[in-house]
C-alpha cells in the first residue's frame, strides 16, 4: 500500500478560473488557484464535474501517446471516481458517497476538490531525475533547464504529482503521476503547446 505524504497549503494567490464555472461557494479548504509563478501555465477550473487542474488560457495539453487533450480532475484520473466500493465508482461528497450522475456530473461542483498543495522549484538532483524520466517519453526535447513540481491532494483521497518541464521559459512537457491507496501508480505524459 502506498502512503500519500502530507502536503502544505499553498501560499495565497489571486484566484482565477477563466473559461470555467465559478469557484464561488467552494469549501474554505479548497485550492481554487495555483501559485502565481505557474499561473500562466496552469489553472484550477470549477464546474459540474468538480474541480480540475487544466492548462491556463493560451496553452494546450496533449497526451504524447495519442494527442488526446487531458486534464487532472479532483474526482479521479479520466474523470472516473478514485473511490471504488464493491466495483462501483463513488464520489465522496458533503452529504455522503454516491455514484456520479448521468454524464458523470456531480451533485455539487464542490464535492471533488483539491484540498492541499505544494510547489517545488526543480533544481539539481530533482531536475536531473525528471529529465531522465522525461527522456524515456515520446516528444522529449530536453534536457530541460528548469521546471516545477506541483503536488496536489484531492479530497477524494489521492494525489497528483505534476512535473512541469520548461525550456526557454516556456512549458514543454508535463509528467504527471496519479497516486491513490490500494491502486497502482499511473503515469501520464503530456506535451504542452501554445494555442
Amino acid at each position: 500500500m502506498r502512503i500519500i505524504f502530507p502536503l502544505l497549503f499553498a501560499a495565497p494567490v489571486l484566484a482565477f478560473a477563466q473559461g470555467s464555472a465559478s469557484c464561488v461557494g467552494a469549501p474554505a479548504d479548497a485550492i481554487t488557484a495555483v501559485p502565481s509563478v505557474i499561473s500562466q501555465w496552469l489553472t484550477v477550473e470549477c464546474g459540474e464535474f468538480g474541480h480540475v487542474l487544466s492548462p491556463a488560457p493560451g496553452y494546450r495539453w496533449r497526451a504524447n501517446s495519442n494527442g488526446r487533450a487531458l486534464d487532472f480532475p479532483a474526482l479521479g484520473l479520466g474523470r472516473i471516481p478514485a473511490n471504488n466500493v464493491d466495483g462501483i465508482p463513488l464520489v465522496v461528497g458533503r452529504t455522503g458517497a454516491y455514484p456520479p450522475l448521468l454524464g458523470g456530473k456531480l451533485m455539487s461542483p464542490h464535492d471533488a476538490f483539491f484540498s492541499k498543495s505544494q510547489l517545488t522549484l526543480m533544481e539539481g538532483e530533482l531536475l536531473n531525475a525528471a529529465n531522465v524520466e522525461a527522456s524515456k517519453q515520446a516528444g522529449y526535447a530536453g534536457p530541460y533547464s528548469n521546471g516545477f513540481l506541483f503536488d496536489v491532494l484531492s479530497n477524494q483521497g489521492f494525489q497528483y504529482r505534476v512535473y512541469i518541464l520548461a525550456k526557454d521559459a516556456q512549458p514543454h512537457m508535463v509528467l504527471a503521476f496519479f497516486e491513490a491507496p490500494r491502486q497502482h501508480r499511473k503515469q501520464v505524459t503530456l506535451l504542452v503547446t501554445k494555442q
